[in-house]
């Protein structure tokens, strides 16, 4: 798989906003909304870089690569307390690697 950077972005903003939007509608979904309840977001977020410094012995491989990881919390509680739930999606895009992209 070769991308040029503004496909690859392209593509991982696609992917990446269809993910999580779709983990959201489902966690908003299902949370039963009251006066003393608490939604709190938090995350992490990052971009990766790696680079071989010896020339690729196979055709397919790769000198560099890029990814990005998202992970996301939602976490929600209600019912004074007693209950919670918390939704913890992860995202990885690799631009040359495919078994490395999963969520």
């Amino acid at each position: 798989m070769n991308f040029s950077h503004a496909s690859w972005m392209s593509t991982w903003g696609s992917y990446l906003r269809s993910r999580l939007i779709r983990g959201m509608t489902v966690l908003l979904g299902t949370l039963v909304v009251t006066s003393t309840s608490a939604l709190e977001v938090s995350g992490y977020l990052s971009a990766e870089i790696r680079g071989f410094l010896h020339t690729p012995r196979f055709v397919n491989q790769k000198r560099h690569s890029a990814s990005v990881v998202a992970q996301p919390e939602f976490y929600h509680q209600w019912d004074e307390g007693n209950q919670n739930v918390l939704f913890v999606p992860f995202l990885r895009v690799d631009g040359t690697d495919s078994v490395r992209t999963h969520a």
